[in-house]
């Protein structure tokens, strides 16, 4: 249905309401919308106000407050202050807890609306976070329930976040205990999630280990165990929470997969053979998964990069150095290990604080800025990349393929 001017504002919003629970099969629909508890939209003033009907989502959506409206019911407390200024009105539909119809009855200044756009989805986002027990699955909890969404915080000891679970009530952060490469439990903390809440909005896959050890010198179990949980247990989560985003949640409603990358898989980092093939593999995954998905889905996903950060990562298990190496000071890695203290209390690696919240901060834009960042490339999947480094090592793998790929047309027509 197209974006109407509503002119004669009641009876049009009336109708396209209508017309939506119509389409979405309420049989009594026009029953609902004769109900003394709707009355007010025939005699509401609204001036000028625009709304587009997306029926086939389940949803009505304002184009002016771009509130979105599901079957959820909505935080209308975090609204007050808005109806107590006279500025807005509420109708409930379904019994009150269904369908929320906002619409403002005066004009708003340009920050009120940009203020208003957002308080929805910022009361009422439901996350889902691995890898919560510290670096940036913790820092992400944290940041989630600062700006009043809802966590679904997992971990392998739920005891590590008694801290946040004393400071936060079970209404905005339930804990979970979760080992990602464990299907049953990757399966079973989706359902909780939505025994508790209702649905999952966003899913943050954090779960991640590492080790400092040149390629030759690694156990296999080691390696094979790290690649466990970095890429198959990611891979476990990303497919429940395409399927859950698909089939549990509202009708189009979709969701957003955050997938914690790394800019070692853009180039791979020395002493990080098996950590930087892990992330290089999830992002291989994640672009086909993205091409794999049906728009009329709506899951949307973000690859993060993230540079140097300080998380546990960095005091990560340095192994002992084969002797090959070991025996030669000029080696890359034996260079790199004499200067790994240095590096690590230096001020090379970002905070997490201010990485998590530049990836929060990208997670609420809307569709046309998420957009932007696509640049012609994959639909619904856009990189990022956080920190100077990140950047840096991006821009220097473009330049060297530019350079591989003169080379390589010479070569093909010359020879």
């Amino acid at each position: 249905m197209s974006v109407e001017e509503v002119t004669q504002a009641p009876l049009t919003l009336y109708l396209v309401l209508l017309q939506c629970l119509q389409r979405l099969g309420v049989d009594h629909a026009e029953g609902i919308l004769a109900s003394p508890s709707i009355s007010y939209l025939k005699a509401a003033q609204l001036k000028g106000s625009v709304f587009q009907a997306d029926c086939d989502s389940g949803a009505v959506l304002s184009v002016l407050t771009s509130f979105y409206v599901d079957h959820a019911k909505p935080n209308l407390e975090a609204l007050d202050q808005y109806k107590v200024k006279n500025q807005w009105g509420l109708g409930d539909l379904l019994d009150g807890h269904e369908f929320l119809v906002i619409f403002p009855v005066a004009p708003l200044r340009a920050n009120e609306m940009e203020q208003a756009s957002r308080v929805y989805s910022l009361a009422d986002r439901r996350n889902t976070v691995t890898g919560s027990s510290s670096g940036f699955g913790r820092a992400m909890v944290e940041e989630v329930l600062r700006n009043g969404e809802i966590a679904v915080a997992t971990l392998r000891k739920p005891s590590v976040l008694d801290d946040l679970a004393a400071q936060y009530p079970p209404t905005q952060l339930l804990v979970l205990p979760l080992d990602v490469t464990n299907e049953v439990q990757v399966k079973s903390v989706f359902a909780q999630a939505k025994n508790a809440f209702g649905r999952v909005d966003v899913v943050y896959n954090n779960a991640g280990q590492g080790f400092l050890q040149e390629a030759e010198g690694t156990p296999m179990d080691r390696a094979r165990a790290l690649m466990d949980v970095n890429f198959w247990g990611v891979v476990t989560v990303s497919l429940e929470a395409v399927r859950f985003f698909r089939e549990e949640n509202p009708s189009g409603a979709g969701g957003m997969l955050v997938q914690l990358s790394s800019f070692l898989a853009i180039k791979g980092g020395p002493l990080n053979a098996f950590y930087s093939s892990s992330k290089a593999a999830l992002d291989l995954f994640t672009e086909t998964l993205a091409q794999e998905v049906l728009p009329a889905w709506n899951i949307r996903f973000l690859d993060v990069h993230a540079g140097w950060t300080r998380t546990n990562i960095l005091s990560s298990e340095l192994l002992e150095a084969p002797a090959v190496y070991a025996s030669d000071p000029t080696a890359t890695t034996t260079q790199i290990r004499a200067g790994w203290d240095a590096f690590v209390e230096g001020d090379a690696p970002t905070g997490v604080e201010a990485v998590t919240k530049r990836i929060w901060s990208v997670t609420q834009m809307d569709v046309a800025d998420l957009s932007k960042g696509m640049h012609g490339g994959i639909p619904g999947l856009l990189n990022i990349y956080t920190g100077t480094d990140s950047m840096q090592v991006l821009s220097a793998k473009i330049g060297r393929l530019q350079d591989e790929l003169m080379w390589n047309m010479k070569v093909h027509y010359e020879h």
